[in-house]
């Protein structure tokens, strides 16, 4: 008889009675309570956290913090003789700027950096320029 429903089935005015659900303080007591009783029993074991929150970064010296600042870092930029080469090289291409960015997949700003000398130097983009240009850019100019 395993198409048998054995729940019941109220038709009418009849309706199962809902019981309210507690409220949270009702539910903060219960919890509460068991957990008072638990403790009680020997149930549960608690531990206390020493020194919780004070997860500070650790102060560095006031020495080492001279030192950090003292240091300077230096990048190689292009320098102007290789901003010149590649104007130079452009222009008996009849290239803009943007068009010569266009060609070697980068934008116009990047060609300009590299034309005044302001640009840090990048074998990739020095590579992509001497094959759009046909001129050596690496190495000793």
């Amino acid at each position: 008889m395993d198409y048998q429903d054995w729940n019941p089935v109220f038709i009418g005015n009849k309706k199962p009675e809902k019981k309210p659900e507690p409220t949270k303080k009702e539910k903060e007591k219960t919890k509460e309570k068991e957990l008072k009783r638990a403790i009680k029993s020997g149930n549960v074991i608690i531990e206390k956290k020493r020194d919780a929150g004070k997860n500070a970064a650790k102060k560095q010296d006031v020495n080492m913090k001279n030192v950090e600042e003292a240091e300077t870092f230096e990048t190689k930029n292009v320098g102007l003789k290789l901003g010149k080469k590649i104007q130079q090289a452009r222009a008996t291409k009849k290239w803009t700027q943007k068009e010569l960015g266009m060609r070697i997949s980068e934008k116009q700003s990047v060609v300009n950096e590299y034309e005044t000398g302001k640009a840090v130097k990048n074998n990739q983009i020095l590579a992509k320029m001497e094959k759009a240009l046909g001129v050596k850019l690496r190495g000793k100019i």
